[in-house]
């Protein structure tokens, strides 16, 4: 499965991420989510779908495809 965070909507280019702090942050959630993520059980909730469903990017296709696999976590 391939994961989509925060920053994963424009390609991997320094003309797009010129702050080295927010390549670092790009790469430690790919680790985590390939090292650590099977170790816990993960939710989303229909805020996030909705806030994935907002705007135009590039992969907003693919991001709400996998987005939509995570289990919805009930909001009272």
């Amino acid at each position: 499965m391939e994961v989509y965070d925060y920053q994963s909507a424009y390609p991997p280019n320094p003309r797009y991420f010129p702050d080295p702090d927010m390549i670092a942050r790009r790469q430690w959630t790919r680790q985590w989510w390939e090292e650590c993520r099977p170790h816990y059980d993960i939710f989303t909730s229909d805020a996030v779908l909705d806030e994935l469903r907002c705007g135009h990017y590039p992969i907003q296709a693919e991001t709400l495809a996998l987005a939509s696999q995570i289990p919805l976590l009930p909001l009272e």
